[in-house]
C-alpha cells in the first residue's frame, strides 16, 4: 500500500513546521498597504534650513502666533517682538539653531505639514504629546508688553 498525500494527511516535518508557524507567527505585526500616499520620512542632515530656502524642509516647534509677544534670544535685535497677522515665531530644540530668533517671525503659508510621531529615538518612539511641552518664560498672549 502506497502513502498517499491529502488534505487531511500531514507529514511530521510539515505538521511540526505548520503548528510552530502558526504559534509564533501571530506576533509578527501585518503588513498594511496603502493605496495612496501616506508619509514621507525626512532626515535633516547638518544646519537647519530657514525660510530663505523654501525649497528645504525644516522641522521646529511652533512657540508664537499672530498677536503673541515674544521675548527674544540672540541674535535677534530686539528683546521683544509681536508676531505680525499671517505670521509664526517658531524655535529650534538646540542652541545654535537657526530658528525665528535668527530671521525673525515667518510666513505661516510656508508650513506644510506638522509633526504627529517621532521615529527616534527609539525611547522617545510613538505620537508627539504636545501637551507635555510647557511654554517657555518669555512667551506672552498678550499685547501690553510693546506698549
Amino acid at each position: 500500500m502506497a502513502a498517499r498525500w491529502g488534505a487531511g494527511m500531514r507529514n511530521g516535518f510539515l505538521g511540526q513546521f505548520s503548528h510552530y508557524l502558526i504559534r509564533y507567527a501571530t506576533w509578527i505585526p501585518p503588513l498594511v498597504v496603502f493605496n495612496g500616499w501616506v508619509a514621507e520620512i525626512t532626515q535633516i542632515k547638518g544646519p537647519s534650513i530657514n525660510p530663505l530656502n523654501p525649497k528645504g524642509k525644516v522641522v521646529k516647534r511652533v512657540v508664537g502666533i499672530a498677536g503673541d509677544v515674544i521675548r527674544t534670544k540672540a541674535p535677534y535685535p530686539h528683546e521683544y517682538v509681536q508676531v505680525p497677522e499671517g505670521h509664526i515665531w517658531v524655535e529650534g530644540d538646540g542652541d545654535k539653531t537657526k530658528d525665528s530668533n535668527y530671521y525673525g517671525p515667518i510666513s505661516a503659508c510656508l508650513v506644510t505639514g506638522r509633526v504627529t510621531h517621532i521615529l527616534s529615538p527609539w525611547d522617545r518612539f510613538g505620537r508627539v504629546k504636545w501637551w507635555e511641552h510647557n511654554l517657555r518664560p518669555g512667551i506672552k498672549k498678550a499685547r501690553h508688553l510693546l506698549e
